[in-house]
């Protein structure tokens, strides 16, 4: 069941990255907020903020197995919330995503559909104490090719899990379809790291940053399906780079836009893929780094390319 549980996720984001970075990094300083219109508000902000993606596949080419989108989305929605935690209300940060996926998978003259799932809320600090989270649900559908001796078979996996963060990250786990994960259904990994990143909020975590040239950190996330702490390196790419887009940004259609791309993966030698991030180019008017577009592996089939298509705040 390893196998299954490796390539879990390709079209639902799984970070759960082939190993292929270098562990040396250079200690970059967070900044701010740059989810809000003033990025050196520490403490927890009245923000409404939304982001519509488009998913769609780049395949390889000669494939054995090809993946058909008929429908992709992907929405995050970021909001100002609260928890009780020890009898006592706190104010937080609230990010809900929510992504589908529908298609048919190809292999041969085998042909098997696709209907994945993925919703998950996690509420956080503010800048002033590095997002650190409190609380983590996600729920899951994700079908998947899997190798079976000389040939290809689908697997279809769904599970839901709570990560409560205290002293120690509790997580509950439960699995609602018949193959077996061999995820305790609580397990504990300590996470008190300066470096540590909540694995919902791998793609957000980047916006307490200036990106510039030369840009490099590792993060700490906990993986909860294969029950492990992940070392991942964030590196830049590429910065202040012109990059076509067909996005609506602050209410204005965007053709073009100056980006900032980072790479993503495990450190260690390489063995794999990268996943790639694009975030809009800080400037003197716009301090906002706003996700425009990532791309994930997609088992043998291809990329998996999530492009903004809407992006709105009231900060702003």
């Amino acid at each position: 069941m390893k196998k299954i549980i490796a390539i879990l996720f390709t079209c639902v984001l799984c970070f759960s990255l082939a190993s292929g970075c270098s562990s040396s990094s250079t200690s970059y300083t967070k900044s701010g907020a740059y989810w809000l219109k003033n990025p050196q508000t520490s403490e927890i902000a009245d923000i409404d903020e939304k982001s519509e993606y488009e998913i769609k596949i780049e395949a390889y080419k000669n494939a054995d197995v090809t993946l058909t989108i008929t429908t992709g989305t992907y929405v995050t929605h970021l909001t100002k919330s609260s928890l009780t935690i020890n009898e006592e209300s706190v104010d937080c940060y609230k990010l809900e995503s929510d992504m589908v996926l529908k298609g048919t998978y190809t292999y041969k003259t085998k042909t098997v559909n696709v209907d994945d799932s993925m919703h998950s809320v996690v509420y956080f600090k503010g800048y002033g104490d590095s997002i650190k989270p409190y609380k983590t649900e996600k729920q899951v559908t994700s079908t998947s090719p899997v190798p079976d001796g000389n040939s290809i078979k689908f697997e279809t996996i769904k599970y839901e899990y709570t990560v409560n963060y205290g002293d120690k990250a509790v997580t509950s786990f439960k699995e609602l379809s018949d193959k077996v994960l061999k995820t305790p259904e609580k397990s504990e990994k300590s996470y008190n790291s300066s470096s540590f990143c909540e694995n919902e909020l791998l793609m957000f975590y980047p916006r307490m940053y200036k990106i510039e040239s030369g840009f490099n950190i590792t993060l700490k996330t906990y993986n909860v399906v294969q029950n492990e702490m992940l070392s991942l390196a964030v590196k830049a790419e590429s910065t202040n780079t012109d990059m076509t887009t067909d996005c609506t940004l602050y209410g204005h259609k965007q053709t073009s836009i100056k980006t900032d791309c980072l790479s993503i993966c495990k450190t260690g030698t390489y063995s794999g893929s990268k996943l790639y991030a694009y975030y809009t180019t800080q400037t003197t008017m716009f301090k906002n780094n706003v996700l425009l577009k990532f791309t994930t592996p997609a088992f043998s089939t291809g990329n998996l390319v999530y492009s903004l298509k809407t992006f709105t705040t009231n900060q702003f």
